[in-house]
């Protein structure tokens, strides 16, 4: 009997493991590039100042710090955060697959599809963005306000449980203030939809009492980022797109980043072979448009009742999901990682039409579905495992990186116009180093120092010095002849 109650338990604890293991497996051997976030934390970290600014990651940053006290390097912080929660995200849609009572054939469609189903999420997983800690937990509350509780009590539960995996996600990324902000009107309609009203006034005050205790009692002295970004989130401000709001061009950013998250990532300076960026990007979302057309037809004309009065009855869920959706045209549209609240929504909304029976017709028709944008998640993981598709720049910046640490050439001087992403990767893989950026484009040569991934202007006279006292410098040859003549004092 006992053996029988704690199988359940030693499985999923296994499965846990398992994943766990491929997906460090995979970003420890993969050598791909990394998002441009990971690559200034790595950096930064051991200098780490929440009082300075008001961190929008402070929890990951907190537990980053954590297991740097413990030993571990911060690369290996950041592969380890990224791979349990990654595994912790999968081992989460199998139980609610489970829970919900689907066949192991239909199981295995939903765990493709919340996989490699999503390009955009793959490419999250790989560039160890910090938006992956979190999927679990928003992923735990979509679901939580989906169930029906039987109760008042059970309803307060419910409530509690979403208070605290809302505060903590939004601790770990500040950008998720926009799920509470999503349940605040639900409260108005008492009278039609009681408990759920009820459920979600405590979710929201509780999000913010359990958010603001952490910050009392564990993070004291760190700014509040919620006090900064949340007039930001009210007044429809985005600060790092000069589109208007309502225009073709942010309506184009908007389809863009919905076509990266479901066929085209826009990562690893991918250079695909024509055939495959034009099946991508011409052809899929072609396809794709009439397969979604043709399965949204389907569903109303076989449940359009059924579903208007779930829809309906889930009042809250439809709340959040409409705010997941509208997100990216407000800010950000063309990052994959502003699409990840709706992914995880359409991964329930999977679920629960398997869970009903639909025809075999529309099981055909996500199977479709499925395949299409498993293709461009295969692209995705194949080019960086296999290094396939690479961008010529790539391979010349790990070759770079390859004889700064065989040679040990310091300090680095290189073009001001180098791709700062792959300045970010030679950075963070070569450190140590005092890296230049020169400008020759002016009147006169100018230098850029490279700290922590911000430049600040230099005195040539002080490049000069440092070019003196060096043993193996490093002048990478794109340098133009001007440039080299300005550094080395040479007329």
């Amino acid at each position: 009997m006992l053996a029988t109650r704690w199988r359940p338990w030693a499985l999923t604890v296994a499965a846990f493991v398992a994943i766990t293991a491929l997906v460090c497996a995979v970003l420890v051997t993969g050598g791909g590039l990394w998002d441009w976030d990971t690559y200034e934390r790595l950096q930064f970290i051991s200098v780490y100042r929440p009082d300075l600014t008001a961190d929008t990651h402070v929890l990951y940053h907190h537990v980053m710090r954590a297991m740097l006290a413990l030993g571990l390097a911060p690369s290996t912080s950041v592969v380890l955060l990224t791979a349990t929660a990654a595994a912790a995200y999968v081992v989460l849609v199998a139980w609610i697959a489970l829970r919900e009572g689907l066949t192991r054939a239909r199981l295995a469609l939903v765990l493709v599809a919340a996989t490699l189903g999503s390009p955009g999420l793959v490419s999250l997983v790989l560039l160890q963005e910090d938006n992956v800690p979190y999927l679990p937990l928003v992923l735990g509350v979509f679901y939580l306000l989906y169930r029906t509780d039987a109760d008042d009590r059970a309803a307060t539960r419910s409530a509690l449980g979403i208070a605290v995996l809302l505060a903590a996600a939004m601790l770990l990324n500040i950008s998720l203030l926009v799920v509470p902000l999503a349940l605040v009107p639900v409260p108005l309609w008492w009278r039609s939809h009681r408990m759920r009203a009820r459920r979600a006034a405590i979710a929201v005050m509780g999000t913010l009492v359990v958010y603001y205790a952490v910050h009392l009692i564990v993070f004291r002295g760190a700014r509040i980022a919620l006090h900064e970004f949340l007039p930001q989130a009210l007044q429809l401000r985005d600060t790092t797109v000069s589109a208007p709001l309502v225009s073709l061009e942010r309506g184009g950013q908007y389809l863009g980043g919905l076509r990266a998250v479901a066929l085209d990532p826009s990562v690893h300076l991918m250079q695909l072979p024509t055939g495959v960026h034009t099946a991508l990007v011409v052809v899929a979302p072609k396809l794709l448009a009439l397969l979604y057309g043709s399965l949204a037809i389907t569903t109303i004309r076989r449940h359009g009742v059924a579903l208007a009065r779930g829809v309906w009855a889930r009042l809250d869920v439809l709340a959040v999901g409409v705010v997941a959706v509208a997100f990216p045209y407000l800010y950000e549209p063309f990052l994959v990682e502003r699409w990840d609240v709706a992914w995880l929504g359409l991964v329930l909304a999977l679920i629960v039409v398997l869970a009903r029976e639909p025809s075999r017709w529309m099981v055909r028709l996500v199977i479709v579905i499925v395949v299409v944008q498993g293709l461009g998640g295969l692209v995705t993981l194949v080019h960086h495992r296999g290094h396939a598709f690479v961008d010529p720049r790539f391979v010349e910046v790990r070759a770079v990186g390859h004889e700064l640490r065989a040679r040990d050439r310091d300090p680095v001087l290189l073009p001001a116009s180098y791709d700062r992403l792959l300045l970010a990767d030679l950075t963070t893989r070569a450190p140590g180093r005092q890296f230049y950026l020169v400008r020759d484009d002016g009147p006169e040569v100018t230098c850029l120092g490279v700290y922590y991934l911000s430049e600040q202007p230099v005195p040539l006279v002080d490049v000069r010095a440092a070019l003196a006292r060096a043993q193996r410098p490093y002048l990478s040859p794109a340098l133009s002849p001007r440039a080299r003549a300005a550094l080395t004092g040479a007329r």
